[in-house]
Parts: structure tokens; sequence; C-alpha cells
């Protein structure tokens, strides 16, 4: 199984260096100078360990315009990317996740376990069956998207006579308090990068989920937006995020 697959690669990849010294190798260029490339690589800051497929269904692109602005930001190491069966789940390359987190996020992202999810924690105690339903996915989809959910950390079942209910698990919480210092220094690498990229980028403190950084080029300005407080941006309101 994919979930199985992933353990090996993981271990790699927690092993390298977050970012590497001469991140463009001496070459003089920006890939986020390119806007389809941007909204990409923002969507993958605010949903990290997706596919893409769903980063494609995302923002409306096709396929193979998709792979190839990935494949740019994979070279210029703007991304990195885990094996997972025959496809791949890709993240930012300066956000340092340990293993633990790297394989909550695909489960949750990658995997599409975000719905289940979001039920189990608006309305703990929900049952195999209840989630089936409110989801509006078959009970054999449910069943398999919780037990990942279960074997992360991020649900836990609790036995009620013949019934199995799913709550909410402490993993959920742990990966929440580290978030805000993650993304800080995630936002400071990002920014030393863009910088040193000619982009001259400013960014205005914020209390909110996500934090605007606003590129100059020439006559031109762009704003990147990434996230500030949560790495489950998944479970939050669609307009928490303008990803």
């Amino acid at each position: 199984m994919a979930d199985r697959r992933i353990g090996a690669a993981l271990r790699a990849l927690v092993l390298e260096d977050d970012l590497p010294a001469d991140p463009l190798g001496g070459e003089e260029e920006s890939v986020l100078m390119n806007l389809n490339r941007q909204r990409i690589f923002q969507h993958l800051c605010f949903f990290p360990c997706s596919s893409l497929a769903q980063v494609a269904s995302a923002l409306r692109m096709s396929g193979p315009t998709v792979q190839w602005h990935v494949a740019k930001l994979a070279r210029a190491r703007y991304l990195r990317s885990l094996p997972s069966g025959r496809s791949q789940l890709w993240y930012p390359f300066a956000l340092s996740l340990d293993a633990a987190e790297v394989s909550a996020l695909a489960t949750v992202n990658g995997f599409g376990a975000a719905p289940i999810l979001s039920l189990i924690v608006a309305r703990p105690g929900l049952t195999l069956r209840q989630l089936s339903e409110a989801a509006g996915v078959g009970t054999g989809a449910a069943r398999l998207q919780a037990s990942r959910l279960v074997a992360t950390g991020l649900s836990v079942v609790i036995t009620d006579g013949r019934y199995r209910r799913f709550y909410p698990g402490d993993r959920i919480g742990e990966i929440e308090r580290s978030a805000r210092r993650k993304l800080r220094v995630f936002r400071a690498r990002l920014l030393a990068r863009l910088e040193h990229e000619k982009l001259r980028p400013s960014a205005a403190p914020s209390m909110s989920r996500d934090q605007a950084i606003e590129l100059h080029v020439g006559d031109r300005d762009y704003v990147l937006r990434i996230p500030s407080g949560s790495l489950l941006l998944a479970l939050a309101p669609p307009e928490a995020s303008d990803a």
C-alpha cells in the first residue's frame, strides 16, 4: 500500500539539509517571477503534501501544465517530493517538517482524508456509518480514510458497545502547537531566498492564518500568500485562505 511505501522516503527526507547553501547553483533566475508557478507554490504552502492532480484540480490548470511548472520549482529547490505509490506528493523545500508531520499531512492533503477529519473535529463521536453518510462517500472509502487518520494519530477510536466512535487525536494539537514557530522559520528562509533573487520582498506582521508577501519586479507588483498560523488549513473554512 502507498502508506507503507512512504516510510523509507520519509526517513531519507528528514536526513537532508533544509536549504542548500547555494539553492540556484549560481544561476541568476527566479522561477517565482512566473504567475502560474507562484500560484502552484502558494497552493502547496497552504496544502503541503498534495499530489499534482490535486493541485491541477484546485487551480483549474491542466495536468501537463502543473507538471511542467512543478519540475521547474523542484529544480530550483522551491519544492521537494515524497514518493507515494505511482505518483508523488509535493511540499515546500524550506518548510521543515518531521517525518510524523509529513505522514499526517500526506494523509490529510495527499490521500484526501480532510473531509473525514473535518467531520471528526466538528462532530466528535460519529460512527463509521455516520461519517460515511455525512461525507457522502461509501463505507469502504470512509473506513480507509478513518484508518489512515487513526494510524497517524490524527484520530482515535473509542468503543461504545457495538459502536466504534471517532474522536480527534492528540496529533492535531501537536502539529498546530508547533505550526507558528515552523512557519515563522519558513517565512524567514523564503524572504531571504526572494531577496537573493532580487524580488525585493516585503511582509507586514500578520496575526491571521495567512501572510502576504509583496514582490516587486521592475514596474510589476505581485502578492504571494503563505500560511502563518496553521499547517492544517484543509480543516479551516474555505474563506480562511486565499490559496
